[in-house]
């Protein structure tokens, strides 16, 4: 529905593609904020919201890098470092929660 109603917003000098992933990222963005404060996401607290955006985007939307920073509005090499802490910032959470079951449930 954002799409449709922020149409007039389109500018021909960009892509669509990229205008969509703009609106995207900002809806997802929105989205986090809102439910931040009702506590939904209190076990990955340290990941920023660009960091999330960039990885849901590359991963789970196979976005190109070079989209992501349109949508984003920064530099690739931004992009990159936002997807590599997400990477790092995950895989220690699992690595915690792998030691802590083991722990709880023996090997």
């Amino acid at each position: 529905m954002k799409v449709f109603r922020n149409l007039g917003r389109f500018r021909c000098e960009q892509s669509f593609a990229a205008w969509l992933n703009t609106v995207t990222a900002n809806t997802a963005i929105d989205y986090y904020r809102r439910t931040r404060r009702q506590g939904h996401h209190a076990d990955i607290e340290e990941i920023s919201v660009n960091q999330r955006t960039a990885f849901v985007l590359r991963y789970f939307e196979e976005v190109p890098v070079a989209e992501i920073a349109k949508a984003l509005r920064c530099r690739e090499g931004t992009v990159r470092t936002h997807l590599r802490r997400c990477l790092l910032a995950l895989r220690a959470k699992l690595a915690d929660r792998l030691n802590q079951e083991v722990q709880e449930y023996g090997q």
